[in-house]
């Protein structure tokens, strides 16, 4: 997948057993954080892990027809206040008649983690 399991820093000569033993450890040139970066499968290359795009109004009227749209650019498992859409969707689209706030979540490698909240008012 290129997720960063673990790091491990020292001497390149007192690396090579663990890399004898573990076929996917690799040597890079800089030490990458764990959090935002993988490396791709087949390089030895670090990159961002990249980012879903944001919505420009994330609030919304609770008048049943203002509505928030979120596009992804394929199917994802989308979470809506912490419960899971029946299937995955590249689309969702929130219109309340009621004042609420919506956490939306999607968890999709090697995306970074997606938290927003919707506020309908």
């Amino acid at each position: 997948t290129g997720e960063i399991e673990r790091l491990v820093e020292g001497e390149l000569d007192n690396l090579y057993p663990m890399l004898w033993e573990d076929p996917n450890t690799m040597v890079v040139d800089s030490f990458p954080d764990a959090e935002t970066q993988y490396i791709p499968v087949g390089t030895y290359t670090i990159m961002d892990r990249p980012a879903f795009d944001v919505p420009a109004n994330l609030e919304i009227e609770s008048n049943g027809l203002d509505s928030v749209t979120f596009t992804f650019p394929f199917d994802v498992q989308i979470y809506v206040d912490q419960v899971p859409l029946e299937a995955e969707t590249n689309t969702l689209t929130i219109i309340s008649e009621e004042a609420a706030v919506y956490e939306i979540d999607v968890n999709h490698w090697p995306y970074l983690p997606y938290h927003v909240e919707v506020n309908v008012i």
